[in-house]
């Protein structure tokens, strides 16, 4: 009875197996960003405690933070998440500008949901703060990723690009 109940798991642990395999072939690009952003956050919310706690002001010390995500996200991005990037030296130089400025553009967005859902529209309960901050998220997300798909890490007819 033993032998039938471990033939059986191992049946159905292969299928489940095969099964989770195949839907991360058809869908790791946006796996890999998903658990490339989570690191990102991680590492942007541990930053910015660290640059708190020495003494910066909340301001400094978010963009310092900011810096440094940006630098880790192209880095991951670049060789985790997205098959096509620049191989030459200047059009890696123009990938790095491009992906810094479209995050510079979705900082200044989400910037200015903030401001417009808290200070503007007067969303200030502790659930509509946290909800306007957790849309501007979401649409930084979203547009991070088309940015990158779209213009940032695609192909090109040229040599400049690999798979």
């Amino acid at each position: 009875m033993l032998i039938v109940v471990i033939i059986a798991y191992e049946i159905v642990y292969n299928e489940v197996m095969d099964k989770l395999i195949s839907l991360y072939k058809k869908h790791c690009e946006i796996i890999n960003y998903l658990v490339v952003g989570v690191i990102g956050t991680i590492v942007s919310i541990v930053t910015f405690a660290i640059f708190m706690k020495i003494g910066l002001d909340a301001v400094p010390s978010n963009i310092i933070s900011w810096i440094i995500v940006v630098i880790l996200m192209y880095i991951l991005n670049r060789y985790f998440v997205f098959s096509e990037h620049a191989t030459e030296k200047m059009a890696i130089i123009r990938e790095m500008i491009s992906f810094a400025l479209a995050r510079l553009f979705t900082l200044l967005l989400e910037t200015l949901v903030i401001w417009l859902g808290i200070d503007v529209m007067k969303i200030n309960s502790d659930f509509g703060v946290v909800s306007v901050k957790t849309f501007g998220q979401v649409l930084v997300i979203v547009l991070n990723f088309v940015f990158s798909k779209l213009f940032i890490f695609k192909n090109s007819k040229d040599t400049n690009h690999k798979a």
